[in-house]
């Protein structure tokens, strides 16, 4: 320990667990209008490696980086659920997401999945500047 009233970042690390994914509910306007009762969606945080090899596979010139965030960070309904996609007719999770959601839900949910993963907000502040010597 440090001699100090504060402790270093290290001896901070060492002493705490390591943090539980966030989780939150997020309830889809519209398509609650459309359904004509209140539709949830249960999503949760993504880790760094899962948003790297998100970033990785929809690089190419067909990715589709907001649906894949929205399928990894989605855990209720199933997004992957046969009969769903079957009912609207997408050979894959891929393609099902806009039979049913609008392009602002799209862009909204995976909003809400990059925010609870730390994504979109300042995260650090800066206290001062170090001089180099």
């Amino acid at each position: 320990m440090s001699t100090g009233t504060q402790r270093n970042a290290l001896e901070i690390l060492l002493g705490m667990e390591p943090p539980k994914a966030r989780t939150a509910r997020v309830k889809l306007l519209q398509l609650s209008e459309t359904a004509g009762e209140d539709v949830y969606f249960d999503i949760r945080a993504l880790g760094y490696d899962r948003v790297r090899e998100i970033q990785r596979m929809e690089s190419g010139a067909e990715g589709n980086f907001q649906a894949a965030v929205i399928l990894a960070g989605v855990t209720q309904p199933n997004l992957s659920d046969p009969e769903l996609l079957e009912k609207y007719g997408a050979p894959t999770p891929y393609e099902v997401l806009p039979k049913f959601l609008s392009a602002g839900e799209i862009e909204e949910l995976c909003r809400r999945i990059e925010l609870l993963s730390g994504y979109r907000q300042n995260v650090t502040e800066l206290v001062k500047d170090v001089k180099k010597k």
